[in-house]
C-alpha cells in the first residue's frame, strides 16, 4: 500500500485544566501545580528528542486539557522544544486551544511571540445556565474579554468552539448563541452536539434521571440552524462540525479527515503514521517514568490491515463536505470505492443519505445530522 500521502501534522496533548468540565472525557488532570507541570515538560521534551518526524510537519495543534493553563514561562518553555524539533518555516498553521477562563496577556503575549497563528477557543455557549450544566469556569464577558485580548495581539484567525444539544438547552438559547458568536466575526466555528459521555458527572446525572438528554428531533433541529445561519452568514460548512470563511480550513484537522500521518506526543496523545497507530499511556506519571527509562511511552500499537485503512479513510473523507474522492481515494488506498463500498453505497443512496458523482461519493444535507448512521457501513 501506498504511503501516507502530503505533509504531516504534530500534536501535543497538554493534561492540564484548572476544572474538569462536567462533559469531558480526554485526559486531563484538574488543578496541578508548576512541579507536575515541569515533570510534563521534561517528558514532552525527551519524547522529541526520540521521534522521527512523519515527514515535513506542516501544521502544529497544541490541545488538551488546556494549554493555555501553563504559566507563561512554562508555556513558552514548551512551544521553544517544539521549534527546536521542528523546522519552523514549513509551519503554516500553528494552532493553540484555549479557553477564556484560562487566558491572560502574558500568556497570548507568549503565544504571538513564538509563532503561534490560530487560536481555537473553547467557548461552547453564551448563556450562564448552558455553561452552568456544562461544568465550565467562565463566563460570556470572559469570551469578549479573550477576543478582544487576541485581536488587540494581531491574531487574524480564530475559531470558536459552540456545544449544541445540552441537557436543558432550548431552541431560543442556541440561536442566541450562534447570534453572539458571530457577533464576534470569527474566521472558523466548530460546532459540536453534545455527546454524553458514560463515564463523566454529566453522563451520571444522566444516569440517574437528574438530567434529561436532547431529544433526537431537538437535536436534528438545532444541527440545521446551525448550518442554516453559519451558511447564511458566510461559511462554508466544509466538515460535519466545522464551519470557515473563505481560507479558513483547520489545515490540521483536515489532514486526520484525509488520513495524512500525524505523531501525536504527550501522555494519550494518538500517532498515525504509514498505517501503524499507536497511543501514548493514559498517565501522566507513567508517562514520564517510561521516558525517563529510554522506553517508548506508547501502549496501544495497531497495525492496519490495507482494507482497514481503505475503509477507515473512507469514513474519514465522508465527515467532509467534499466527501470521498474516487481517484483520490484509489491512488492512496488501491481500492475501488465504488466497488468496495458498493452495498452501503446503495443502501444509503436510495434512503436519501448519499449522493454518487462521476468524481466523487459523499453524504446529502439531510445525512448530516444524522451521520454516524451511514458512517458505520463504511468501516464494518
Amino acid at each position: 500500500m501506498p504511503a501516507n500521502p502530503g505533509p504531516a501534522g504534530l500534536y501535543l496533548h497538554v493534561p492540564f485544566c484548572r476544572r474538569k468540565c462536567a462533559y469531558c472525557d480526554f485526559y486531563s488532570l484538574p488543578d496541578s501545580g508548576e512541579a507536575v507541570q515541569g515533570a510534563y515538560l521534561s517528558g514532552v521534551e525527551q519524547e522529541l528528542r526520540q521521534a522521527t518526524l512523519p515527514g515535513t510537519v506542516e501544521t502544529v495543534f497544541l490541545g488538551g486539557g488546556t494549554p493555555t493553563v501553563l504559566p507563561a514561562p512554562l508555556l513558552s518553555r514548551l512551544l521553544v522544544v517544539i521549534a527546536d524539533k521542528v523546522d519552523m518555516s514549513a509551519v503554516a498553521e500553528f494552532s493553540v486551544e484555549a479557553n477564556p477562563g484560562a487566558i491572560d496577556e502574558p500568556r497570548a503575549a507568549v503565544l504571538r511571540a513564538c509563532g503561534v497563528n490560530r487560536i481555537s477557543l473553547g467557548v461552547q455557549s453564551f448563556q450562564p445556565a448552558t455553561l452552568g450544566a456544562l461544568g465550565r469556569i467562565h463566563g460570556p464577558d470572559e469570551v469578549h474579554d479573550a477576543v478582544r485580548l487576541f485581536r488587540r495581539l494581531g491574531f487574524t484567525n480564530l475559531s470558536l468552539d459552540l456545544i449544541f444539544a445540552v441537557p436543558g438547552q432550548t431552541l431560543a438559547d442556541w440561536h442566541a448563541d450562534l447570534d453572539a458568536a458571530l457577533s464576534l466575526a470569527p474566521e472558523h466555528l466548530s460546532v459540536y452536539g453534545l455527546a454524553i459521555e458514560p463515564a463523566t458527572p454529566l453522563g451520571l446525572r444522566v444516569r440517574q434521571g437528574k438530567l434529561l438528554p436532547t431529544a433526537d428531533e431537538l437535536y436534528v433541529e438545532m444541527f440545521s440552524a446551525a448550518r442554516a445561519r453559519l451558511i447564511a452568514a458566510g461559511y462554508d460548512h466544509y466538515e460535519i462540525s466545522n464551519y470557515a470563511r473563505p481560507g479558513f480550513r483547520c489545515c490540521h484537522n483536515v489532514g486526520y479527515w484525509r488520513n495524512r500521518p500525524y505523531l501525536g506526543l504527550g501522555p494519550a496523545a494518538s500517532s498515525f503514521v504509514a498505517g501503524r497507530r499507536w497511543t501514548n499511556v493514559r498517565d501522566l506519571d507513567q508517562y514520564v517514568a517510561r521516558l525517563s527509562r529510554g522506553q517508548p511511552p506508547a501502549e496501544e500499537i495497531e497495525e492496519l490491515s490495507p482494507e482497514a485503512r481503505a475503509r477507515e479513510l473512507a469514513m474519514l473523507n465522508l465527515r467532509m463536505a467534499d466527501g470521498i474522492i474516487l481517484q483520490e481515494f484509489h491512488d492512496q488506498t488501491g481500492f475501488d470505492a465504488l466497488h468496495l463500498f458498493d452495498q452501503a453505497i446503495r443502501t444509503h443512496r436510495a434512503a436519501g443519505l448519499l449522493e454518487v458523482t462521476s468524481d466523487a461519493v459523499r453524504l446529502t444535507p439531510q445525512a448530516l445530522p444524522i451521520a454516524d448512521t451511514v458512517l458505520v457501513d463504511f468501516v464494518s
